[in-house]
């Protein structure tokens, strides 16, 4: 279901791209801007989709066949004119890079815990921050490194400042209200 939701949202979101100028799918284009902008909300899901996929599975895998597969993926995303090829390369280069990084063995420590209530921080406040800065470029070319740079800043220092002071009182009950 995820997967088809997924392909969805991939097409929606290469008619809005690619197919803006056919008189075919002008209706389909006007409709999506107007609600859903594009279709990453439903790309989203099928990402969901392939780490329940990896986490429930267990694969064997050649680590430098899944590595020269992203590499080729991600060279031919630069080259492929449509986007939703473009789109499916994206995805099996997520599954590529994300499988040999899951198999890795990590010490027990403290620090992940921090990490995982940091990835929660950054996961709930990164649209906020990139609401914030649409509304502060009016909402015109909001996309691309600025937005990247600007929205990841502001969620790692958000991250790292409301991790620093979970256990104070006051900031205790503003985490919980927020990140659970």
């Amino acid at each position: 279901m995820s997967l088809a939701l997924f392909v969805i949202g991939a097409a929606v979101s290469a008619i809005v791209l690619d197919g803006s100028n056919i008189a075919t799918f002008s209706v389909v284009v006007r409709l999506a801007k107007q609600t859903i902008i594009n279709g990453r909300l439903f790309m989203g899901i099928g990402y969901f989709a392939l780490g329940m996929l990896i986490a429930e599975k267990k694969m064997r895998y050649n680590k430098n066949a899944l590595f020269a597969v992203a590499f080729e993926c991600i060279v031919s995303s630069y080259i492929v004119p449509y986007s939703i090829i473009v789109y499916a390369l994206r995805y099996i280069t997520v599954f590529c890079l994300f499988l040999p990084i899951i198999q890795i063995n990590l010490p027990a420590s403290s620090v992940y815990v921090k990490l995982r209530h940091s990835s929660k921080v950054v996961y709930f406040t990164h649209m906020l921050f990139f609401f914030t800065w649409s509304a502060i470029k009016s909402f015109q070319n909001v996309n691309g490194m600025d937005a990247f740079v600007i929205v990841t800043s502001m969620t790692v220092i958000t991250s790292l400042l409301i991790i620093a002071h979970k256990d104070d009182k006051s900031y205790n009950r503003i985490y919980n209200a927020f990140f659970g």
